[in-house]
């Protein structure tokens, strides 16, 4: 990253980990010692000393909103990250954590398909915070990569499932 670092813009995540015991079910873990650790780890490997935007992965239950908004402050004033952003959150979760250190930006799954996340756009437009959508191609099958499914031809009659093909197959 280095060498591109005045190119570009660096946003990534922290606050999950992966169990290993149940099949890689995701824990959210958003302790400040965590935080703090997971800070470190993503500036070593990002070879940077600033994160340009860095995301509270997801909201962890057991770590009310204003500690983790706390931490994040005195990350910005450190200069190790420069905004915070949260990702799958509630209104009010974002409403108590704003508070306590402006939000950035909110990143929620958003696509023609998934638009739910709407009610919340008068929060975040009143609170002046940005909108990050993910999954916009709705996990791609509105990217026109999948195929109609086909029915099978058995005695069984069974629907396959959509297929992801680099391009479209033709009729």
């Amino acid at each position: 990253m280095k060498p591109f670092r005045d190119e570009v813009v660096i946003s990534t995540k922290f606050g999950i980990s992966f169990s290993e015991y149940t099949h890689g079910d995701i824990i959210p873990d958003a302790r400040p010692e965590k935080i703090h650790q997971s800070v470190e780890g993503s500036l070593k490997r990002l070879q940077t000393e600033t994160i340009d935007l860095y995301f509270q992965h997801r909201i962890d239950p057991k770590v009310e909103p204003e500690v983790v908004a706390e931490v994040m402050g005195e990350l910005i004033k450190e200069g190790k990250i420069r905004h915070w952003g949260v990702s799958v959150a509630p209104e009010d979760y974002i409403r108590r954590a704003h508070k306590v250190t402006p939000i950035s930006a909110v990143q929620d799954r958003y696509s023609m398909m998934a638009r739910g996340i709407e009610k919340l756009f008068p929060t975040l437009e009143e609170l002046g915070i940005g909108f990050v959508a993910y999954s916009p191609l709705a996990n791609g099958l509105l990217s026109g990569a999948y195929e109609k499914p086909r029915i099978r031809t058995s005695k069984l009659w069974s629907i396959t499932a959509p297929v992801c093909r680099s391009s479209r197959r033709k009729p």
